[in-house]
């Protein structure tokens, strides 16, 4: 909004209530996963779904700093050290159930009823990510669909016209983030505890939520593919959209190589440094284009300043009562 004053647009986006939503759905992550590792994933890997998907929705273009200071390492940050927290002060919390009635002080009875809004008992997450393969599937499958939640929030805004704070956008957030607690409950247990069978009606809704945007959002785009054309006046997409698809190619193309190899070799990596360095390089290396990328849209944002986004055209389907 202020081209050439960088100091005057970060502290008007640091205070800007979008800022204070960002913290608590992150703090909502930490006592989601709580796990730092889980948790860094899915910041850095949000950054770059942000940067691969910029060339369909311009408002993913964003200077370097609203990344990586204000995203990552700002409020992302914040809400997991926050979150943590929380998940670290309830695993050591004595929970004391008894009746309001039978307690002797009013404090203590206040104490009783607010506490009716914590919870019950406490489970800390081991998600155990390499200990099989199939364990590592599941985590990876339960990462992919929560980054395909967020992005379709983005998708459908994009492709009914709503405002950031529309009522439509806010009641999805909140519905989902009440959901997303049972829901990553039951997937955890469906995984981890062997007398689990079944998934719980709450992950099998928000299944079927996510399954029904992505597919409203096809839908849509198919209908009409200029809706998500890079806009001519923001000038020419860095990185362009054939880096996007190369570098996602050879990442997805290394990462399966290390994910064969490495529970394939379990007991060659014991043995061996070797092998055990050489896995680990590859890991490393199916992740060098995703930061190429990344890279490439820092030195963009760094050595130039970005024009607002031009207003795409309202959508065509005219039974929106807002369109």
């Amino acid at each position: 909004e202020n081209p050439g004053q960088g100091w005057a647009n970060f502290l008007d986006s640091f205070l800007d209530v979008f800022a204070v939503a960002h913290t608590l759905g992150w703090i909502a992550k930490g006592l989601l996963f709580r796990d730092y590792w889980l948790l860094w994933t899915l910041s850095f890997s949000w950054e770059v779904v942000e940067v691969s998907f910029q060339t369909k929705l311009p408002n993913f273009k964003e200077c370097w700093w609203d990344h990586y200071l204000l995203d990552v390492f700002g409020c992302n940050l914040l809400g997991m050290l926050i979150g943590m927290w929380v998940c670290r002060h309830y695993a050591n919390a004595e929970f004391n159930w008894m009746g309001v009635r039978k307690l002797p002080t009013t404090r203590q009875k206040v104490t009783r009823v607010l506490s009716q809004f914590t919870p019950f008992n406490w489970t800390n997450y081991s998600w155990g990510v390499l200990s099989s393969w199939k364990r590592c599937i599941e985590v990876i499958v339960m990462l992919f669909f929560f980054e395909l939640t967020e992005l379709n929030c983005f998708i459908l805004k994009h492709e009914m016209w709503l405002a950031p704070g529309h009522f439509l956008v806010i009641s999805r957030l909140v519905f989902l983030w009440l959901l997303s607690f049972p829901a990553t409950r039951e997937y955890y247990s469906y995984i981890d505890a062997p007398e689990c069978r079944r998934m719980g009606s709450a992950l099998w809704l928000m299944l079927c939520i996510g399954c029904t945007e992505t597919m409203i959002g096809i839908k849509f785009a198919l209908q009409d593919p200029a809706m998500f054309a890079y806009p001519k006046g923001m000038g020419e997409a860095v990185p362009s959209e054939t880096e996007v698809k190369t570098a996602w190619a050879i990442a997805v193309t290394l990462f399966v190589m290390w994910f064969v190899l490495h529970f394939s070799l379990v007991q060659f990596r014991a043995r061996s440094r070797t092998v055990a360095w050489t896995l680990d390089a590859l890991l490393l290396a199916s992740a060098a284009p995703l930061l190429y990328l990344a890279a490439v849209d820092f030195l963009d944002t760094w050595s130039h300043t970005l024009p607002a986004p031009p207003l795409p055209d309202p959508p065509k389907a005219q039974w929106l009562p807002w369109a």
